[in-house]
């Protein structure tokens, strides 16, 4: 499922934005919020949306919201205040898109079909790219590989899919054989992290401190996410054997 409550900018789940987000003065009821608004849209009807189109409509939400405020006792409450179409919104549009979740073609904008489209396998946004291009180094080990686990269950890969990606990961980052490990192989220390998966634990704030001890390290970065991302896909997972 995808999740409503990550940054569609720096992709943090957390109650915080990562730093220099340029959305970090929207909290995540917000962005959620914002999700809702568009996906609510797109699915209401079979006919695709334009732009400007679905734009107007979400603006139409304010005068709505204002029109209700005149109604409310003061007795307080919690406000029925919209903003209307917002920056997030925007992001939260070209995330959906991003994603496979949404697709424009010619006549508009449109819901993709249940398994239609499905997200890349490799991260191409930080933090959890540089987590990846890292690969786990010594001091945040356990935050690296159950950041990686998390995202794979983010992106909707199997078990055995997972066990594949976090094994060749392991592997092609020369990490394994580089850094020090209790466990005596990569599949061990993978199937270590099942519960992970299995609960959809989500990341937290692992991949901004695995980020943070990395890029302060001596160590490089061992991989090239983009050149990754154009050779691993579900098929090859599926097909390796680990």
């Amino acid at each position: 499922m995808f999740n409503t409550r990550l940054c569609p900018e720096c992709e943090s789940g957390y109650s915080f934005h990562e730093v220099g987000c340029s959305l970090d003065s929207f909290e995540m009821w917000e962005i959620e919020r914002a999700y809702i608004d568009i996906v609510s849209r797109l699915t209401s009807r079979e006919e695709p949306w334009q732009y400007d189109e679905l734009r107007e409509d979400i603006e139409e939400l304010k005068k709505t919201s204002e029109s209700q405020v005149a109604f409310e006792s003061t007795g307080g409450g919690e406000s029925l205040d919209h903003p209307g179409w917002t920056p997030i919104h925007t992001k939260c549009l070209h995330k959906l898109k991003n994603v496979g979740r949404a697709v424009e073609l010619d006549d508009g904008i449109q819901p993709s079909e249940p398994g239609e489209y499905l997200p890349g396998v490799v991260p191409t946004n930080d933090p959890i790219r540089t987590v990846y291009e890292y690969g786990p180094i010594d001091g945040c080990k356990d935050y690296a590989v159950y950041s990686m686990v998390s995202w794979c269950e983010l992106v909707e890969l199997d078990w055995e899919q997972t066990v594949a990606f976090v094994v060749h990961w392991l592997q092609e980052s020369g990490r394994w054989e580089d850094e020090s490990w209790a466990e005596g192989s990569p599949k061990q220390l993978v199937k270590g992290k099942k519960h992970v998966h299995e609960k959809g634990l989500g990341w937290g704030e692992y991949p901004s401190m695995a980020k943070t001890e990395m890029e302060a390290s001596s160590k490089e970065r061992r991989l090239d996410a983009e050149e990754q991302a154009a050779i691993l896909d579900r098929e090859l997972l599926s097909a390796m054997d680990v």
